[in-house]
Formats: C-alpha cells, sequence, structure tokens
C-alpha cells in the first residue's frame, strides 16, 4: 500500500499487525509504520512509532543520518516533539558508537 501512496491504509495495516501481536514488532516495521502514519497526516501516531523506537530498550533506534534525513517525516520536523525525538536518536548512536 505504501508503494502507491495508499498511506492511511499502509499505517492501518502496520497497526493492526502490532495489535495482533500483542504491540510486538520489528524496528523497521515500526518506523514504517510511523512513515506511513506522517505521510498519512496522523503526526500523533507516527511520534509515538518514532519514539518507540527511540526509547524501547531492545531497539534503541540510532540511524540518526537516515531519520534526519528521510523526507517521509518532513511534516514532523516542526512539531516539538521532533527534537525531542532526534536529542534521543543522536545519544544511541554516540552511545552505540563508545563500545
Amino acid at each position: 500500500m505504501y508503494d502507491v501512496n495508499d498511506y492511511k491504509n499502509s499505517a492501518i495495516e502496520y497497526q493492526k499487525a502490532f495489535d495482533s501481536n500483542n504491540g510486538k514488532g520489528y524496528s523497521n516495521d515500526r518506523y514504517n509504520a510511523a512513515c506511513s502514519f506522517a505521510l498519512a497526516g496522523e503526526t500523533e501516531k507516527a511520534f509515538y512509532h518514532l519514539l518507540y523506537c527511540s526509547s524501547y530498550p531492545r531497539i534503541k533506534y540510532k540511524n540518526y543520518g537516515h531519520i534526519t534525513t528521510d523526507p517521509d517525516l518532513n511534516s514532523l520536523h516542526e512539531n516539538i516533539l521532533w527534537k525531542k525525538l532526534i536529542s534521543e536518536v543522536k545519544a544511541n548512536k554516540d552511545e552505540y558508537e563508545k563500545i
């Protein structure tokens, strides 16, 4: 659905998959769901999935270069949560690089 620009239904299907699996999902799927939600104009849900990825201990999303340049997320840049998200991702990246 994403590939044919049906972002709303793409996001809905991602959410159904998470819901049917007791909220569990791979980090790439969470990120892609966030992209679909952002492109569908569902800012709150997009941030939910992105913040989940950045703060969940087993994921700790750290691809700072990608998240800051991904055009799917451009609609989120002016939101106050964007700065928080990017700070978390940068901290995750820095922590990972120390290892």
